[in-house]
């Protein structure tokens, strides 16, 4: 247990956070959704070259219709042999709510690291990503209170509302800095900012009116720290900022390997998190191989508790890497016969 003197501090500043006020689009998987935490985690990959990641979530099915995010990615570390560089691209789909307020973007992501030496394997990265947004709203399904009369529902009569457009386009500019010292990949850490809508784009959907997307800033940090000879603990902490809106998610993962030698390697999870005055949530997972799977539930603990009945969000995550260009390690090679 001699690792654990130094996760209590780290703890204890995580705690001191800042509170959060709202719920924004998010993840609550973020450390299983590294390029969409920050652009420079682009090729970054422990054991591997080429990484795809997809994650689901689903929320608020018990108090409306139910808010739907898809995320998928694929990244590559150091492409056409060159050194400390990483590609990736993204797809993202969100739909919200009762009018379908769909999120539609595309983002390529480029990002470079740069050694600074020192114990373990530390280095500095930095990510920039460029890509397009389309917001799309349906409003066939609202309802609005000019077209009551009394107590009757007229859907021929004006909602009052005034959309020009029902969808709107803009690019979008983000870019991140991230620090990662590595002393194996069982001990390491982590820590960086992101800034994305850095162009603060315009996403008003009424003619003579500007709106402009706020820039939302976040802050990460990981630790993973042996604690026994087959016992990891992984603390975390992500802080989001954007305009008035606030959200701190933080917690710990264990992690208990079954099996890690040059073929088999299997390890499971386990965590809680909480995103502050508003969910706490499970989280439970595997790596099996090539592949890293995860499952949470948020359980709702906000003002709306009392209409979601707790329940929350459930969220999958899978990721698949494989080694593209290093060396297959074999675990027999056959010997040459000599006559």
């Amino acid at each position: 247990m001699k690792g654990l003197k130094h996760i209590v501090p780290i703890i204890g500043i995580m705690a001191s956070s800042v509170s959060v006020h709202c719920q924004d689009l998010h993840f609550s998987q973020y450390y299983n959704n590294a390029i969409y935490l920050n652009p420079a985690n682009t090729g970054h990959i422990m054991r591997g070259d080429l990484r795809f990641t997809g994650l689901h979530r689903s929320q608020w099915r018990s108090v409306t219709t139910p808010f739907s995010s898809f995320y998928l990615s694929g990244d590559i570390s150091e492409p056409f042999k060159k050194e400390n560089l990483g590609l990736g691209l993204s797809l993202m789909n969100d739909i919200a709510g009762d009018s379908r307020f769909r999120t539609f973007s595309v983002q390529g992501l480029l990002a470079s690291s740069l050694s600074i030496g020192g114990e373990g394997e530390q280095s500095i990265r930095g990510g920039l990503q460029i890509g397009f947004t389309q917001k799309r709203i349906d409003d066939s399904d609202l309802r609005f209170d000019s077209q009551y009369t009394g107590s009757l529902y007229d859907p021929t009569a004006s909602t009052g509302e005034a959309l020009a457009f029902n969808a709107v386009s803009h690019l979008d500019l983000a870019a991140g800095i991230q620090y990662l010292r590595i002393q194996s990949d069982r001990k390491y850490l982590s820590a960086g900012i992101s800034l994305f809508n850095i162009n603060g784009p315009d996403v008003a959907f009424q003619e003579n009116a500007t709106e402009n997307l706020d820039t939302r800033f976040t802050f990460h940090s990981e630790l993973s720290q042996p604690i026994s000879d087959d016992w990891d603990v992984l603390p975390s902490v992500q802080f989001m900022s954007q305009g008035t809106y606030r959200e701190v998610l933080l917690g710990s993962r264990f992690r208990y390997t079954l099996r890690d030698d040059v073929m088999v390697f299997r390890r499971v999870y386990t965590g809680v998190f909480g995103r502050l005055k508003d969910a706490a949530y499970v989280q439970v997972g595997m790596d099996y191989d090539r592949w890293t799977v995860g499952l949470s539930y948020d359980i709702n603990l906000s003002t709306l508790d009392v209409a979601s009945q707790n329940r929350g969000g459930l969220e999958i995550a899978a990721i698949y890497v494989i080694d593209l260009f290093r060396e297959v390690r074999e675990p027999h090679r056959k010997c040459p016969v000599y006559l």
